[in-house]
């Protein structure tokens, strides 16, 4: 991703990603999308300046239980699903 963002030019930035299960994500979707169900993958765009002067995308959080169902689902690998 590092070379993608250096070749548009962008400042030194980072994402954060969270990896967690169903119920934490549930809960996440509840508080900020006053969805009460769990889901793949939330995110959360940011663009606050860091202290070591790195901009913060944004934040990402996947479900782990829900990646590991898909990826049976579609016949691929937990890894390859959550990549």
């Amino acid at each position: 991703m590092t070379g993608v963002l250096d070749s548009l030019g962008s400042p030194p930035c980072e994402v954060h990603i969270l990896v967690t299960d169903d119920s934490r994500i549930q809960d996440l979707n509840r508080q900020y999308r006053q969805i009460d169900e769990a889901t793949d993958v939330l995110s959360f765009p940011d663009g606050a300046e860091l202290p070591d002067g790195r901009v913060l995308l944004g934040q990402l959080v996947l479900s782990r239980d829900t990646a590991r169902d898909q990826a049976e689902r579609l016949g691929h690998s937990e890894l390859r699903e959550l990549e």
